[in-house]
């Protein structure tokens, strides 16, 4: 059995040499810059790898408040919420104004961290399509009624019919067809 305090009385009984001490301390320094140096290196290899997918995912579990905007489109208001799920390439808000779902796509969103959440988020909808096209489908499928809200401002409201590259919303007996890069987001109907 070990008697408390040995190593103490032994490291005071044992003659501790200046040049030790000095090569020890510049060996804890080294060391401590070399992992320093991988640290960086690490955060640095996290931080080209992440998508965008990646940052909502991180804002959703936060419970964060966000403003997604189209870049360089006129005309088209920002969306601001809290996301509460995030697909491979789509994500869904909840807003003031209520459910709002958007494909992730060079012409959708600049994301823009409103408000950090002091209570934290949650995990996302364990049962929601991956891909947004699958929530297209989804939609299609339930005959949702929702507002598609286009890349040029223009909005449409009725059931969507997904084609190949494109998307039909379907209005009463009109169908308008838009091609899917100018589908900006949808806005679910409540009721």
């Amino acid at each position: 059995m070990r008697r408390p305090g040995v190593c103490a009385e032994m490291r005071d009984e044992l003659p501790i040499d200046d040049d030790l001490r000095a090569r020890a301390a510049e060996l804890r320094r080294e060391w401590r810059a070399d992992e320093e140096e991988w640290s960086r290196a690490a955060l640095e290899h996290f931080r080209h790898r992440r998508t965008l997918a990646d940052v909502l995912r991180a804002a959703m579990h936060r419970g964060d408040v966000v403003e997604l905007g189209a870049t360089g489109v006129r005309g088209v208001a920002t969306v601001q919420g809290v996301v509460v799920h995030v697909g491979e390439d789509w994500c869904r808000l909840d807003t003031a104004g209520g459910v709002v779902e958007l494909p992730m796509t060079t012409a959708t969103p600049v994301v823009r961290v409103v408000e950090r959440s002091p209570r934290g988020g949650s995990g996302g909808a364990p049962d929601a399509p991956a891909t947004w096209r699958a929530r297209l489908l989804e939609l299609e499928v339930a005959q949702t009624s929702c507002t598609v809200e286009l890349t040029t401002g223009e909005s449409l409201t009725g059931s969507v019919l997904v084609g190949g590259d494109h998307v039909a919303v379907q209005v009463g007996a009109t169908e308008s067809y838009v091609p899917a890069g100018a589908l900006l987001r949808l806005r679910l109907s409540t009721g």
